[in-house]
């Protein structure tokens, strides 16, 4: 199951005003913790679901992550690990610790902001290649998942991962 405590402890890294020696020592206790946390994840998953299972499940969402651009619909995705959808969706949810609807939005909203950061395509094209229909459900879903725009946050990752920052700062 998920821990819930991990995306505080990562929250905690970006809300830090802390910074050189002081930022550095905060940063690696809360990766060391994070890391802890996952292990103990990882020893859950491997008891909660047998070997057999734990396997489609994997397969399955590695198929997620490839087709995230298509549609992905339950009923498919059981029929892939050989369940029905019952069965699939508590051991898909026990294996992850989310629903399969939740997996497939996170991916997608990955997906997004690798896009947003790394390409000059369009925030529609964008949209269309982590399996929206439309650009303004994107923005929406986008929007409430990270906190801000596709726009303001591929501004300002750009800015965060740019060699010049001053020069990249220009309106988009």
């Amino acid at each position: 199951m998920w821990d819930p405590q991990i995306p505080h402890l990562l929250e905690t890294i970006r809300d830090t005003e802390a910074r050189g020696k002081a930022a550095e020592l905060l940063f690696e206790g809360i990766a060391n913790e994070v890391m802890g946390r996952l292990l103990v994840m990882e020893d859950r998953f491997s008891e909660a679901v047998d070997g057999e299972d734990r396997q489609a499940i994997v397969l399955v969402a590695d198929h997620i992550r490839a087709n995230i651009d298509a549609p992905l619909r339950l009923e498919d995705l059981a029929g892939m690990a050989q369940m029905g959808t019952t069965k699939f969706k508590r051991l898909f949810k026990q294996a992850t610790g989310t629903t399969t609807t939740e997996f497939i939005a996170a991916e997608r909203v990955d997906r997004a902001k690798r896009l947003l950061a790394s390409s000059e395509l369009s925030i529609d094209q964008i949209a269309h290649r982590c399996g929206f229909a439309r650009a303004t459900s994107f923005s929406t879903m986008f929007s409430q998942r990270v906190g801000m725009p596709p726009r303001v946050f591929r501004k300002l990752a750009r800015v965060a991962f740019s060699d010049d920052p001053v020069r990249a700062i220009e309106p988009c």
